[in-house]
């Protein structure tokens, strides 16, 4: 069987989507933090980039010690597979194909309890020509404190 060099067959893409067992929402901030005369707290606005289906899981041992300040906090690797759109060039809301560095990925379902509601920050996005699933490359790092989700 001969496939066409430019797009992989659709139902590679169809068999991908069926692997895909969390939902996640993508965000990204969207402006400066304003302070909330309420709470008193600051808050920065976030669009939603993407919500659907995703699969989350560790890249295994390969935790690395960070400095924060003047603390040190363990990040571990994990990859994110979300689905890809067939035309990366008709980059739309909701779409995959607009996931970028420093958004981050919240697990909403996961038949994981101690996935689910995690947050992390994208640190890669990986590129091919035979794009069947969008893989990105993430961090167990929570989103900034008082970032309310919008649309």
């Amino acid at each position: 069987m001969t496939w066409p060099t430019s797009t992989p067959p659709a139902w590679m893409r169809a068999a991908s989507l069926g692997k895909l067992p969390d939902t996640c929402r993508v965000t990204r901030i969207a402006g400066e933090p304003v302070l909330d005369e309420d709470t008193l707290e600051a808050v920065a606005a976030s669009d939603t980039i993407y919500e659907g289906p995703c699969r989350v899981r560790s890249r295994g041992g390969l935790e690395s010690d960070q400095p924060v300040g003047e603390l040190h906090e363990t990040l571990a690797p994990y990859v994110a597979t979300l689905p890809a759109q067939a035309d990366a060039d008709g980059v739309t809301a909701g779409d995959p194909n607009d996931v970028r560095v420093d958004d981050y990925l919240t697990v909403l379902e996961s038949s994981d309890g101690d996935l689910q509601g995690r947050h992390f920050q994208v640190r890669h996005v990986a590129w091919s020509s035979w794009q069947i699933d969008r893989r990105l490359g993430l961090e167990d790092r929570e989103q900034p404190q008082g970032t309310a989700a919008g649309s």
